[in-house]
């Protein structure tokens, strides 16, 4: 049994992942920073919010698997393997993802050759051989590594963690003492737009995957149920204050009118004021921050998984355990999984992200329901954070299907949705047949 302390790293690690890099001069810095602010603060609370009702459940279903055991044991196996099978999918996506950013350090730097043998053409973005070998080798490696040991992979875990937390700590504490920073920061608009905002909040549940993590490995470690809030709500807080740095060492070094000029902008910030040795620091943070994601959502899709095959809902081939006590085949699969992402390019996978969104949603709705449940079956009275919740639940809902949000899906989101509706129908009731067998 592990530290409770594993709780925050690896929370922590699967929360800030890529997009943090990333995200500052992609978007944030384009809507104005009192808005990103406003909406990251909102988006952190909202997510908060959701989370006490977490703990509230795990409290009464301690096991491995999270949302599909609150589910399948409250509403039954039909809606078990509907939350699972969606939660799966979200965690699922984020381990290309990041792999998939490996390339960006590679732009950064300058290393066009490694961008070896163009394949075809996607979205009117190039794929090249080097880009997916370099993908393909993250996920195997950290796959690798996930099928020794859970001590391993959470040592593992809490070493990217912390390379991405100093990093972002050091240029921070450092870019913040400058006058010149300010100058800089104060470049950008502080005018309030209810819209950007939105655009911020509809997007939390995302930004924020990863606070939920930490219920999954609930066997694997020790911990006493009563700080297991604390440290969910720390998580959660250290992943805002990560989001909120980042945004600002962007701002610290480029001033707005230069904003678009630069591929990477928080990597040019970074190089204004530290030269190679801040850009070769920042590649170790992105790179911890790449790998924590990987390593992070490998553990989590793994439980998921496995308590979904535990339960006759998948193939039980999928159960055995090798020698480490790891369900490696689990493990394989979603490394064969991961791996057909990069070669349909980071565009194409963006509309997958999209799409999954909906798993982590539909996981929220489902425990805000579950919590709803138990506390009125308890006390007899209706809980208002619950319905709270709900409504939580249901508004970043409506953000991904109502025409005029600023974060509907976008038709290839909608048909890989489908897709997955469909093989999850077909998994399903395939797996009733072999239930009922198995029963005789």
């Amino acid at each position: 049994m592990m530290k409770t302390s594993n709780i925050i790293f690896l929370c922590v690690g699967c929360i800030i992942g890529w997009g943090a890099f990333i995200l500052p001069g992609e978007l944030f810095l384009k809507i104005g920073l009192i808005n990103t602010f406003i909406g990251l603060g909102i988006g952190a609370t909202l997510v908060g919010l959701i989370a006490r009702n977490y703990v509230y459940v795990l409290s009464k279903f301690p096991q491995v698997g999270g949302e599909f055991i609150f589910t399948l044991n409250t509403l039954g196996k039909k809606h078990g393997f509907i939350c699972g099978w969606f939660l799966s999918l979200a965690y699922l996506c984020i381990i290309p993802l990041n792999a998939t950013a490996a390339s960006l350090v590679i732009d950064y730097f300058g290393l066009d050759f490694l961008h070896i043998m163009p394949m075809y053409r996607i979205h009117e973005t190039t794929i090249y051989f080097g880009d997916i070998l370099i993908s393909l080798a993250s996920i195997f490696v950290i796959g690798a590594i996930n099928a020794l040991n859970i001590r391993i992979v959470f040592g593992f875990q809490k070493i990217f963690t912390l390379i991405l937390c100093g990093s972002v700590l050091l240029f921070f504490g450092i870019m913040s003492a400058d006058g010149v920073s300010y100058q800089n920061l104060h470049t950008y608009s502080f005018d309030f737009s209810l819209h950007s905002i939105f655009i911020v909040i509809a997007i939390s549940p995302w930004l924020f995957l990863g606070f939920d993590c930490g219920i999954q490995i609930v066997q694997d470690i020790k911990y006493n149920k009563n700080r297991f809030w604390i440290f969910t709500i720390i998580s959660i807080f250290i992943g805002f204050l990560l989001y909120t740095m980042m945004i600002c060492i962007t701002a610290f070094g480029i001033p707005k009118a230069e904003l678009s000029l630069y591929q990477w902008a928080t990597g040019e910030s970074v190089y204004r004021y530290f030269g190679v040795i801040g850009s070769i620091i920042l590649t170790f943070g992105i790179i911890g921050a790449i790998a924590s994601g990987i390593n992070g959502f490998f553990i989590t899709t793994n439980k998921v998984l496995y308590a979904i095959t535990l339960h006759h809902i998948l193939p039980r081939f999928f159960l055995k355990l090798n020698r480490h006590n790891i369900a490696h085949r689990i493990t394989i699969g979603i490394m064969l999984a991961s791996a057909i992402m990069p070669f349909f390019g980071r565009k194409a996978l963006l509309y997958v992200v999209d799409m999954a969104s909906i798993g982590i949603v539909i996981a929220f709705l489902y425990v805000n329901i579950i919590t709803f449940m138990l506390k009125y079956k308890e006390n007899h009275k209706y809980d208002i954070l619950a319905i709270i919740g709900i409504a939580i639940s249901i508004f970043f809902f409506l953000l991904l299907f109502l025409p005029f949000s600023p974060s509907v899906l976008k038709l290839p989101s909608i048909i890989a949705l489908v897709i997955w509706i469909f093989l999850g129908i077909v998994f399903y009731y395939s797996s009733t047949k072999t239930f009922v067998v198995h029963n005789d």
